[in-house]
């Protein structure tokens, strides 16, 4: 919740520092903020602890958390979704720019809003995970708020209104936020405590997936549009959500 306050704070933090330092000025200040945030980490005093992993090499700790990741379905599936998603639904926060100049003619200060309406959207969405409590269709949660993820992406993209814009931006935070904690906290859940470091690396390894997204759906913002790119993105989601819905039945099941 704290993340998500921040992203509503944030933008319009921003939006107001671009009228007074400029861009350039604002992301200094945005520069400083890591400082500030490293010098806090430092402060962090972690025990060491004996782990089971020390037993054995890096590289058969790394194989046999592929391994597990692979051979188990759940965890496959969940995985799978967090890869597309990366790949496909994330990279629509670099098209925001461009789509609020050329599609919905906003400024810096537009832009703003745009942004704040996700995090107004995620904000609620984590609330609404910690209403859930010890809910026993998470599983079937998790996958409805993917599908709808990337629908809103797909109706956003076909928008030319403001209003509805914004409306679907903040369906969508709300829908991804749902998505992104509920796919951890399974995950976390499901893996066995040994292995539990590895697949949370791998689950860390698909958001490094997302510029491989950004490129193909960069070219086709610059080919046919920057909605076009949002809509497939959008598809793509909704797909992947279909198919871990459809064929790995476990899912629902958690």
């Amino acid at each position: 919740m704290s993340m998500n306050s921040s992203r509503i704070l944030g933008p319009s933090i921003a939006g107001i520092l671009i009228g007074i330092v400029g861009i350039a000025g604002c992301m200094f200040l945005q520069g400083l903020g890591y400082v500030w945030s490293i010098f806090n980490v430092f402060q962090i005093k972690v025990p060491t602890q004996d782990h089971r992993a020390r037993d054995s090499s890096i590289l058969h700790n790394l194989l046999e958390g592929f391994r597990y990741c692979y051979h188990e379905k759940t965890v496959f599936a969940m995985l799978s979704l967090a890869a597309m998603t990366a790949i496909f639904g994330q990279p629509y926060m670099q098209f925001l720019p461009a789509f609020a100049r050329d599609v919905l003619y906003l400024g810096p200060g537009g832009l703003g809003v745009m942004m704040t309406a996700i995090g107004v959207g995620a904000l609620a969405g984590s609330i609404a995970i910690a209403s859930f409590g010890t809910s026993k269709s998470r599983g079937t949660i998790l996958l409805v708020a993917a599908g709808l993820f990337g629908l809103s992406l797909c109706l956003f993209a076909l928008t030319k209104s403001v209003p509805l814009s914004l409306l679907l931006l903040a369906f969508g935070g709300f829908a991804n936020a749902l998505l992104m904690s509920l796919n951890q906290t399974i995950l976390q859940q499901t893996v066995p405590d040994h292995l539990r470091g590895r697949v949370m690396s791998v689950y860390m390894l698909t958001w490094g997936l997302m510029p491989l997204g950004t490129l193909p759906i960069g070219m086709i913002a610059q080919s046919h549009g920057t909605p076009a790119a949002v809509f497939i993105g959008g598809i793509a989601v909704y797909v992947c959500a279909l198919w871990v819905f459809f064929f790995r039945p476990s899912s629902r099941r958690i």
